[in-house]
């Protein structure tokens, strides 16, 4: 009998291993790419006269980022991010055109979720944080004017562990851009994402 079991102890050890990797699959370093839409909605204020449109289109990116999961299912992280908005917003009235090109976008964002024990390789979160946003106004008569501009975002979503390494997510982001020269900036983000885990 004590043979079987010294023979057995090491087997039980490597079925262990795996069971105890997949206890905290959000825990770790990862990165990963993302895709999906971007919503702008642009407020202009010439003088007394709002004038307001809006355009969506593709917006793809990359993310690079660390995460504590704690025993009681509390996941606190912190996210890079770059992105890359693949559209433009313009406006016509009569013959004059204004025109906005977002570009390219980098920030960071603080993330807090929780994993439920009835759901091991499920994530919900929330995320919160500062990124810088380049974009190419052109105006009436062809003068353009290239600048960065900062926002706040917040937004949440849901992720789900396929495995050791890998997992898929989807989320909702809001930016809120600082109002400058009267241009009012808002963006809604919704994008899927595969993340590797290292």
């Amino acid at each position: 009998m004590l043979s079987k079991t010294i023979l057995l102890a090491p087997m039980m050890a490597m079925v262990s291993v795996p069971v105890l990797a997949q206890e905290k699959p959000f825990d770790g370093l990862y990165l990963g790419g993302e895709i999906g839409r971007s919503d702008f909605d642009l407020d202009l204020e010439p003088g007394d006269q709002a004038v307001a449109f809006d355009d969506s289109g593709m917006i793809y990116g990359g993310v690079i980022g660390a995460r504590s999961q704690f025993d009681s299912g509390l996941v606190l992280g912190v996210e890079g991010r770059i992105a890359e908005p693949d559209f433009n917003l313009s406006l016509t009235e009569g013959a004059d055109v204004i025109s906005l090109e977002p570009r390219m976008q980098y920030g960071v964002d603080g993330v807090v979720g929780f994993v439920p024990g009835a759901m091991p390789n499920t994530l919900f979160f929330g995320k919160a944080g500062y990124m810088r946003a380049r974009s190419r106004m052109t105006f009436p008569g062809g003068e353009t004017e290239t600048d960065g501009t900062d926002a706040f975002r917040w937004g949440g979503g849901i992720e789900q562990s396929l495995s050791q390494n890998i997992s898929l997510r989807a989320q909702a982001v809001r930016s809120n851009y600082d109002t400058v020269d009267n241009i009012d900036l808002k963006d809604w983000q919704v994008t899927a994402g595969l993340l590797f885990k290292f």
